[in-house]
């Protein structure tokens, strides 16, 4: 298994500054603008207590504060808003694989991090989702305030997890389902995956979705998920560090899976582009930062 390198993740920060001045030019609502406003009264996320001023409301007084420091102070609150970027994540173990460049898990954390620091960079408030069979429940990192939760995502990206089943039910239809429940105003969502499965109900609820969000569904792959090679025996090491031989000398059958990859791929663009999704294709030997801007462009 292979995890990403915290150090190696933070230097994102300094790429993330390309994505942000790229959507401003593109006039997008996504990754631009603050969806924080200052509430003068009781909000619903205390921010900090600073000096009474004349015309602050006498019901936000810290007492505490004000009789340990001999002068009046008040607490100040943020009211809550929903967040306008959402980022789904699939850490599952189809994440821990590639034949040439990178793994497909690393360049997931990488594409996280530079979202988090993009909407950082921006003022604006992100909740990220990572769900996979391998984890009992989906792990929801919501930020309520200004107060960045970036490291802590990144700290989560680069902490070992399940390698084998948990709850099979923890996939992208069931994290959909919860976000449909809880999306109310409009914004963006990053959906990063691969190998994805369009069932009916996955497709239905990412429909329902894409009218109150605008879709980015990131879709890593490595080579061999869309062709095989004609001949040859590949040996490779799984999560688990388990030896796996396939043997791609039965020609049909290799025909077959390459019919298949490419119907499979076909069908997502088409529903894409009916559904008003955008659809980024990453390859595991990719330039991650060129993709980007040219898929969010």
């Amino acid at each position: 298994m292979q995890l990403p390198i915290l150090v190696e993740l933070t230097k994102s920060k300094f790429l993330a500054k390309h994505i942000i001045h790229y959507n401003k030019k593109s006039n997008k609502h996504s990754l631009t603008g603050n969806i924080k406003t200052k509430a003068k009264g009781q909000g619903l996320d205390f921010y900090q207590v600073r000096k009474y001023v004349f015309g602050d409301e006498t019901k936000n007084i810290d007492w505490h504060v004000s009789a340990r420091t001999n002068q009046i102070h008040v607490k100040e609150f943020y009211e809550e808003k929903e967040t306008k970027i959402d980022v789904l994540c699939d850490v599952s173990p189809n994440m821990q694989f590639a034949t040439i460049g990178r793994f497909k898990y690393l360049i997931a954390a990488e594409i996280v991090s530079l979202l988090c620091y993009a909407a950082e960079l921006n003022k604006e408030l992100m909740q990220t989702i990572f769900f996979g069979q391998n984890l009992q429940n989906p792990v929801t990192f919501k930020q309520r305030n200004q107060k960045s939760l970036t490291l802590q995502i990144l700290n989560f990206l680069c902490t070992k997890q399940k390698q084998h089943i948990v709850n099979s039910n923890n996939d992208l239809l069931n994290s959909v389902s919860l976000l449909n429940k809880k999306t109310k105003t409009k914004g963006i969502c990053f959906i990063i995956i691969t190998q994805i499965e369009l069932e009916q109900n996955l497709m239905s609820k990412l429909q329902q979705l894409s009218s109150k969000k605008e879709i980015y569904i990131i879709n890593i792959y490595d080579i061999f998920d869309m062709k095989l090679p004609n001949k040859g025996t590949y040996t490779f090491t799984d999560a688990s560090n388990k030896e796996i031989t396939i043997n791609l000398n039965q020609k049909k059958a290799v025909e077959n899976y390459n019919k298949d990859a490419v119907k499979r791929h076909d069908n997502l663009v088409a529903f894409c582009n009916k559904a008003k999704i955008k659809l980024i294709d990453i390859a595991t030997d990719d330039d991650i930062l060129i993709k980007l801007l040219e898929g969010i462009g």
